[in-house]
């Protein structure tokens, strides 16, 4: 499922003077971005002249589970066994700096720190809750014989399931990623060897296999690490942003997602079975945002979910039980800032036992959340010319629900969306050039509605192609709505006048308005039910194309 920029396009009851246009939707409010599926426990912000980083979560010896979250002076740590009041049980001060990535390995937490010399500080939590001690160390580093070094600095962490330590983003190795061994000693981590790609901002290793995103060179490094002394490089992936930020792979190894951290940028599904032919199945971003500078930050994988941080949209779920069809299935705003850039969520964490998940939200701290991981309703299908049976392309499809989401076909005619809430809901399709096609489809969680549509061109039975059209720009906002719409147009022709109506599906006038030469504005639909409306201005000149709007 292929992801747009976000365009609002309704199904169209196509008058005798004119056609569809789509009308960009860039102003959607607040209320039309709702969070569901993530119950908010708590929010706790001990440090609010502060900035947070990146936060992880630990559980000890008798089940306990902990968050620990890195702000600039050091690196917190609270006690979850309410998960409505958190506790803090340490602090323990740093060096200030703006990047503390963590990891929990037994009874231990590794803590990174960036842009400072302060080394790997390693937190021992055997005797936690009330003894909490921790230790800073610079573990040797002798990626170069004639020149070993130690380890001052990093960037990010990963540890495995063998105890296997890998560090990337360090002062060492130009910042490709460096491995020890925690088995023997998880406080004197033992150097095993070192990966001679780019600059890795992060990694993911599981079997021996390292996944390295090597940001600045724009791609995901695949790695055989089985011999530490001698890594090989299998393969690589360019994503789809060039500036990869992290990866996570799937339980069963098959499919990879990553993150690029740029504006606008997506969540990647990468079919990995096979090394030798990688497949981008899908991109996501979401809907509600689209095109507004939101950034990706950290995807996760959970049993088929894609738990994310994803800055100024705060927390997101992705079902990803279909990697060629990501749909969002749950989504909390920590950030009521303006959309866009680097302010909000950094880091989550959703592996706790409990099910909580925990984020840490760079203005405001510690966030603790009970989600509820529902499957996505799936739609899919195969949209053709009803006059040549083609595959069309570029087909918009609009599922009319209250979720925000439009999708469009491949270049093969094939399609793929989806939505979290079940019901019956009308699906719009919709490409200029072909009358527009609206049916009505059952979605269920979890289960595949197949939808195959036929699109017949303009003109095979209507005749409408040789309407003439006013040289009028007119842009709908917000639309959907939900009280009134704003219309504004610009029209420069100072030689006629002109009307803007509002038509229902019976092609009935509801409403009429004067249209001024001139950059204008005009507000309708106070007065209207809920339902679908067209609107078109028209003078002695022509007609403008149709405008198709809905309430809700």
């Amino acid at each position: 499922m292929m992801k747009y920029p976000l365009y609002t396009i309704l199904f169209p009851f196509v008058l005798s003077i004119g056609v569809m246009i789509l009308v960009s939707n860039q102003s959607l409010a607040q209320s039309q971005q709702p969070n569901f599926n993530l119950e908010l426990q708590s929010n706790v912000n001990e440090y609010p002249n502060d900035l947070y980083s990146a936060i992880w979560g630990h559980v000890d010896g008798q089940g306990r589970e902990y968050a620990v979250i890195g702000t600039r002076i050091g690196t917190a740590i609270y006690l979850l066994t309410d998960p409505k009041k958190p506790k803090k049980v340490a602090f323990i001060p740093g060096s200030r700096s703006i990047w503390r990535e963590m990891k929990s390995y037994k009874d231990y937490v590794y803590v990174t720190i960036d842009n400072v010399p302060d080394g790997l500080l390693i937190i021992n939590m055997k005797n936690a809750p009330d003894n909490i001690t921790w230790n800073l160390i610079k573990p040797q580093a002798p990626v170069d014989p004639l020149m070993p070094g130690l380890v001052e600095r990093c960037h990010t962490i990963w540890i495995d399931e063998n105890g296997v330590m890998y560090l990337s983003g360090c002062n060492v190795n130009r910042g490709a990623v460096v491995m020890y061994d925690l088995k023997a000693n998880p406080e004197s981590p033992k150097y095993l060897g070192a990966l001679k790609t780019g600059y890795s901002h992060d990694n993911f290793a599981r079997g021996d296999t390292v996944w390295s995103s090597d940001i600045y060179d724009g791609k995901v490094s695949i790695v055989d690490a089985k011999n530490k002394a001698n890594p090989v490089l299998l393969n690589s992936i360019t994503t789809t942003s060039r500036f990869t930020h992290n990866s996570w792979l799937s339980d069963n190894g098959k499919y990879l997602f990553t993150t690029d951290e740029r504006l606008n940028a997506s969540i990647d599904a990468y079919d990995v079975s096979d090394l030798n032919n990688i497949e981008l199945l899908d991109v996501f971003t979401a809907a509600a945002t689209r095109g507004r500078g939101v950034v990706p930050h950290n995807t996760h994988y959970l049993k088929g979910f894609l738990p994310t941080a994803y800055y100024t949209d705060g927390v997101k779920i992705v079902d990803a039980s279909r990697p060629s069809n990501l749909v969002e299935v749950g989504s909390y705003d920590t950030y009521l800032g303006p959309d866009g850039g680097f302010a909000g969520v950094w880091g989550i964490y959703p592996y706790f036992p409990s099910g909580l998940l925990i984020a840490s939200d760079i203005q405001s701290g510690l966030w603790v959340f009970k989600p509820n991981y529902q499957k996505a309703c799936f739609l899919e299908g195969l949209i053709t010319d009803a006059r040549t049976n083609n595959p069309v392309t570029e087909v918009e499809i609009h599922i009319l629900a209250p979720q925000v989401n439009l999708e469009r076909s491949k270049t093969s005619g094939e399609y793929a969306t989806g939505i979290a809430q079940s019901g019956t809901y009308r699906v719009v399709y919709y490409k200029e050039g072909y009358q527009p096609d609206t049916l009505s489809v059952i979605f269920a969680n979890g289960k595949v509605s197949i939808q195959n549509v036929k699109l017949r061109p303009d003109g095979f039975t209507t005749g409408l192609n040789d309407i003439k059209q006013l040289a009028l720009q007119l842009s709908a906002s917000p639309n959907p709505f939900y009280q009134s719409l704003r219309l504004n147009y610009t029209w420069q022709n100072q030689g006629h006048a002109a009307v803007l109506q509002v038509y229902n599906s019976l092609g009935k006038v509801l409403e009429k308005h004067q249209l001024l030469p001139g950059n204008g504005q005009i507000q309708i639909g106070e007065n209207l039910p809920k339902g679908q409306y067209w609107v078109q201005v028209q003078s002695v000149e022509g007609s403008s194309k149709v405008v198709s709007v809905v309430k809700q």
